[in-house]
């Protein structure tokens, strides 16, 4: 009977913040203290590890033939 005097938007804001539970603050100092950073190049968004890997691994049926395993980069800064 007390929520029907409010206008109807109000009333399904408090039931919705009724309904949340409290969540638990993951990233704390020990969280930290684990963390990996990514190498820099990841990080600044210059290099694409992944794609570097496939370029320099060579296909197991091609055996005996010439491997060219250099790959070179854009910019060095």
């Amino acid at each position: 009977a007390q929520g029907q005097t409010l206008p109807p938007f109000l009333r399904s804001r408090d039931r919705v913040f009724a309904d949340m539970a409290f969540v638990k603050v993951l990233k704390n100092k020990a969280y930290f203290k684990r963390f990996q950073v990514k190498p820099r190049r990841r990080r600044e968004g210059k290099t694409d590890y992944r794609a570097r890997r496939k370029m320099v691994t060579h296909d197991k049926n091609k055996f005996n033939s010439k491997k060219y395993r250099l790959v070179v980069r854009f910019t060095n800064r």
